[in-house]
């Protein structure tokens, strides 16, 4: 019987795209000898003598996404080589790949720490894992600040510089995903939420005035202000008097700041604090 000895040709393995045009050269092996298909089975591939691997029908990844076939080269009639021969089927990207969400929305603390994961972006496309290829993330818009900076592969966005809320309060990203020549994009929306960081402060540490004694009740005496930098409700004030030498005598409008008379008064000073406190929690105090 003839001599048979098993080889591995160069090469053994190969990759066609499945809209590879037929007759088209898949590979170019070099062969000890003339060489043929052995194979069970019907392939959509010939071999010519000098090793010319064509595709001769069409191919489909999903009905079959890889081929193995012995190649047999005829040295003479006693020596026949064989080897084995794989080719991979690759799908083709046909359109671009698809987020998971249509879009993203995302809250943030003003105070959260650098490095925090604000959230994690992904697309998919299910031929890139069959054609060995990777999905590659990137912002293309709404991040001119670089407040933030997004892991190509992994989709996850990471803050990484501080926040303030009273400066930026909301954040539109776009970002996109781009595989082969094909991409698409998703908008991520972050909104930064307030935290109580500022006390209200007063205008000045002491307000004073003069009243005749025969004042009436209930007029208007003076007016106290104060100012706090923080936003929504942890920007609101209100203002009690907290002590008085003659506490009836005056009562105060906790909204306006305007302290008004509360008594028939007699000649005196009167003196007393006020103080303001915002409408965050925990309330800041001055």
């Amino acid at each position: 019987s003839n001599a048979q000895v098993l080889i591995t040709f160069i090469p053994t393995s190969v990759s066609v795209y499945e809209n590879a045009s037929l007759q088209s050269i898949i590979a170019q092996m070099n062969l000890p000898g003339p060489a043929t298909i052995s194979s069970t089975s019907r392939l959509p591939f010939s071999i010519q003598s000098n090793g010319t691997l064509s595709l001769t029908a069409p191919l489909d990844v999903k009905t079959t996404p890889a081929y193995c076939f012995n190649v047999k080269a005829t040295v003479d009639a006693s020596t026949t080589f064989y080897g084995i021969v794989t080719v991979r089927v690759l799908g083709v990207i046909k359109q671009a790949p698809q987020f998971e969400s249509n879009s993203y929305r995302a809250l943030l603390s003003e105070i959260a720490p650098v490095n925090s994961t604000v959230i994690y972006v992904s697309a998919f496309d299910r031929n890139i894992v069959q054609n060995n290829l990777q999905i590659q993330l990137s912002m293309t818009a709404g991040n001119g600040f670089g407040t933030f900076s997004l892991d190509q592969i992994s989709g996850q966005l990471l803050l990484i510089s501080m926040l303030d809320y009273e400066t930026v309060s909301e954040y539109n990203l776009v970002i996109t995903a781009t595989v082969s020549s094909l991409s698409s994009t998703v908008n991520v929306t972050i909104l930064i939420t307030a935290v109580n960081l500022h006390s209200p402060k007063f205008d000045t540490s002491l307000y004073s005035t003069d009243i005749l004694t025969n004042t009436a009740l209930g007029t208007s005496i003076i007016t106290v202000h104060a100012t706090d930098i923080d936003s929504g409700t942890n920007s609101e004030i209100h203002y009690y008097i907290t002590q008085a030498s003659i506490p009836s005598s005056f009562f105060m409008n906790s909204t306006t700041g305007t302290i008004y008379s509360g008594a028939v008064l007699s000649p005196a000073v009167y003196s007393f604090t006020v103080l303001t406190a915002d409408r965050g929690i925990p309330a800041l105090t001055d």
